[in-house]
């Protein structure tokens, strides 16, 4: 988006124009695609805050979880626990609330604010309640909270989204997944990767966790790759001291690689925690490894 793409070089993310020039330094632990007012959501000290094209924190690194800023001019963030709508500034400024099967939000003095600017064709729900098993059926047909598409329902692990006025339309598909039980609970895990694809030619994919506690299935926080990467292979495991691990091996992009062919092969590793603050278990990137290539 707006020429410039976001890459993995050596464990930390940056940006290149479309020469394949890196025009902003690779210093954060994670980054998004850049959104259509300029602005990018990235990960910095363990924290989502956002920046422009200049590579400058505009919005200060304080939150949880982030979401690039949709054609309404909020983004969906997460803090302590919460979430919630920035406008460009970043400032909070509507709540989530859902009510029945249709989106609504509320202002900070309770009054429902209908947005009128995007329509989904999907269901939206705050979050699934499922007493089903955790398998395939309940993986393709998830309420997910997306990071740049929002709260979604897929059917059959896909999802369209209409926007109006605009030709193009937007898609969340499952790429892979992968069940096994987490060490933390003893209960069933999906890893699930899903293309969020808001209507570009080198859409982003994020990887997230659904969890069965009890009765119900709940999701984790979300993770992004960055735009355009090729997801190849997802394994969940028991790693190290029998803990949840997790490896993604895909293609990145190098310093010279053009945004249609990232060429550099590489494992991303992530962990299940359990997050003693916020009273939940939450998905954690490790590390990335870069595979040799013949030559």
């Amino acid at each position: 988006a707006n020429g410039l793409a976001a890459v993995s070089l050596n464990g930390k993310w940056g940006y290149i124009n479309q020469k394949g020039e890196l025009v902003i330094p690779a210093r954060f632990d994670n980054a998004f695609t850049f959104a259509a007012n300029g602005l990018a959501a990235v990960i910095l000290n363990g924290k989502w805050g956002y920046i422009n094209q200049k590579g400058e924190l505009v919005i200060p690194a304080r939150f949880d979880d982030a979401g690039n800023f949709a054609a309404n001019g909020l983004a969906l963030v997460s803090l302590n626990g919460k979430y919630g709508y920035i406008n460009q500034k970043g400032y909070i400024v509507l709540m989530e609330d859902y009510m029945c099967d249709t989106q609504v939000f509320k202002d900070v003095a309770g009054r429902i604010i209908w947005p009128k600017d995007i329509k989904r064709i999907c269901n939206l729900k705050a979050k699934t309640k499922n007493t089903a098993n955790l398998d395939a059926k309940t993986i393709k047909n998830f309420t997910y909270r997306t990071l740049d598409s929002g709260i979604v329902t897929l059917k059959n692990g896909k999802c369209e989204i209409d926007y109006p006025g605009v030709a193009t339309h937007g898609e969340v598909e499952i790429i892979t997944y992968a069940i096994g039980n987490s060490s933390i609970t003893n209960q069933p895990v999906a890893i699930v990767i899903l293309l969020d694809n808001t209507g570009g030619n080198h859409p982003p994919s994020e990887i997230t966790a659904l969890i069965k506690e009890r009765d119900e299935i709940i999701q984790t926080n979300t993770i992004g790759f960055g735009q355009g990467v090729i997801i190849r292979k997802l394994i969940f495991q028991k790693g190290y001291d029998n803990k949840d691990e997790i490896l993604v091996s895909m293609f990145g992009y190098r310093p010279t690689d053009p945004l249609c062919c990232p060429s550099l092969p590489e494992i991303k590793y992530f962990n299940l925690v359990y997050d003693k603050n916020l009273h939940k278990i939450k998905l954690v990137y490790e590390r990335t490894a870069v595979l040799p290539t013949a030559k």
